[in-house]
């Protein structure tokens, strides 16, 4: 399960997108599937039993797995491999590929708007149809060093072509594509294997503790091996490219003229139809590669425009940092953050930050549980939170935020406020309506922007902020506030950009 791997390595794992290699897939299905036939083949010498068996055990793994789309489709096509070679007769991938699509959506028509299914076919549509138009093929006569070169370009080509087939469904569900999945690919795909596969081993000899302590320490380093090369990888996360809504609806209208003009010009040529494909896939990478890298060294500071509830997000390196603080108490206020986040490509906030104790925000505190943030801090909320791990309870905390940014937070019977800073921006919140000014900390007495809830602080000199934000359904006007204030119900979601220092 996702959930048995720490949060900051599944964090890690979405930056350098190997994900799909720690999830139950039909990439496990085949490797369990293959060791099972390869070990009847060599133990016995009927033709058609070792088949008959993995068929058997295929069935077995799909209820165990509890009927993943994707495990499905892997187990599909492996029973139709297997049936051919019984009756002797060759199977061809795409029709098994097509024959899992028909089977499985007529069972649960539904599964075509599932993440599952949809990443799993097209990856599998990239390496049946589009990596053969690229596979390098082998001379007979290489040397064995050229031929393992040729090899690692074998791979590095699958995953490319699996990368150019997943990114538009990856880009729609998630907001996001990691350009460093070939490479993650390629060092991590064999230590996996071997890991999965060293560790049954080690279970199945463990009446002889030599042999079973000998293979689990290969295990171990196995798993040292991956978790070094993801860690790595995922320093560079600005290769993490945000895809926002807007351009996937334009690449699939363009894509879908362009396919058109393409089958209509060149007919039968289906390489010249599948290259201006995968065109339209490299232009749309290639656009939001240049949109990552102009974003490096940036934050933004995201405020949802909640009424007077507090909802403050804050994303840095192309959204593989993020911090929420305040989760606000109604259901459109989760809303406008998950929208947000999945612009960004976050699944759930690296920090959260629960500013002052407040039990109307429970309701909404469990769509930001699951997956579990890296770090929960909490100003006094401890019955809210009491099953929830690594969580810090302190009414006064400060926090080094990534790239350069700072939050400290101070709570006390007369006020609850925020800073937050970075040397280039500096943003005051005032977390209590009714708050009083008169006994915080200097810092928070001046700043660029002011942002309070219900109204402005007692004690609090406007003309020390450079602007005054009140979250309320009210306007100015209504609560009477001073010149340039203004009320979150006159304005909507306020984005602030700053240069990370």
């Amino acid at each position: 399960k996702s959930n048995a791997l720490s949060a900051l390595f599944r964090k890690e794992l979405r930056i350098c997108g190997a994900s799909h290699l720690f999830a139950v897939s039909g990439m496990h299905l085949s490797l369990w599937a293959s060791l099972l036939f390869f070990i009847l083949r060599k133990r016995g010498r009927s033709r058609w039993l070792p088949n008959l068996i993995t068929i058997l055990f295929v069935l077995f793994y799909i209820v165990i797995t509890g009927f993943s789309p994707s495990v499905m489709r892997a187990g599909v096509m492996m029973t139709v491999l297997l049936i051919g070679r019984i009756i002797r007769r060759q199977s061809d991938p795409v029709n098994s590929l097509g024959i899992a699509a028909l089977l499985l959506l007529s069972a649960n028509i539904y599964l075509a708007g599932n993440i599952s299914f949809l990443l799993s076919f097209t990856a599998m549509l990239g390496i049946l149809i589009v990596f053969p138009s690229f596979r390098m093929e082998r001379n007979q006569d290489d040397a064995a060093p050229k031929r393992a070169g040729k090899k690692i370009a074998d791979v590095l080509t699958v995953s490319l072509c699996v990368l150019l087939t997943t990114v538009p469904v990856s880009a729609f569900f998630f907001g996001s594509v990691s350009l460093l999945s070939p490479v993650s690919s390629l060092l991590c795909t064999l230590p996996v294997a071997f890991v999965i596969l060293s560790a049954f081993f080690g279970l199945c000899f463990g009446y002889i503790p030599i042999l079973s302590k000998l293979i689990f320490f290969l295990c171990g380093c196995g798993c040292k091996t991956i978790s070094a090369s993801v860690e790595r990888l995922s320093r560079f996360d600005f290769c993490v490219c945000p895809v926002k809504m807007r351009d996937i609806l334009i690449w699939y209208t363009a894509t879908a003229v362009l396919l058109l003009i393409a089958y209509f010009c060149f007919g039968r040529k289906k390489q010249k139809v599948i290259l201006a494909l995968l065109g339209c896939v490299s232009v749309l990478l290639a656009v939001q590669s240049v949109r990552a890298l102009a974003g490096i060294g940036k934050a933004e500071i995201h405020i949802a425009a909640a009424g007077n509830e507090t909802c403050v997000c804050v994303t840095s390196g192309n959204g593989a940092h993020s911090v929420l603080i305040g989760v606000g108490s109604e259901y459109d206020t989760v809303r406008n953050v998950s929208d947000y986040f999945s612009s960004k490509g976050i699944v759930t906030p690296d920090i959260l930050i629960l500013p002052r104790d407040s039990a109307a925000e429970a309701g909404n505190l469990k769509y930001f549980l699951t997956p579990p943030p890296e770090l929960i801090c909490s100003a006094g909320t401890p019955a809210l939170l009491q099953n929830t791990d690594h969580v810090q309870y302190a009414d006064s905390f400060t926090l080094d935020l990534p790239q350069g940014l700072k939050y400290e937070n101070r709570t006390t019977s007369l006020f609850s406020a925020g800073l937050l800073e970075n040397g280039a921006l500096k943003i005051v919140f005032s977390f209590y309506p009714g708050g009083d000014f008169q006994n915080v900390p200097k810092a928070f007495t001046e700043g660029d922007y002011l942002m309070c809830r219900g109204g402005i602080p007692k004690n609090a000199d406007p003309e020390k902020y450079g602007t005054v934000i009140v979250l309320s359904d009210k306007t100015a006007g209504q609560l009477q506030l001073p010149a340039g204030a203004v009320t979150s119900a006159e304005l909507d979601d306020l984005t602030i950009k700053t240069s990370v220092r």
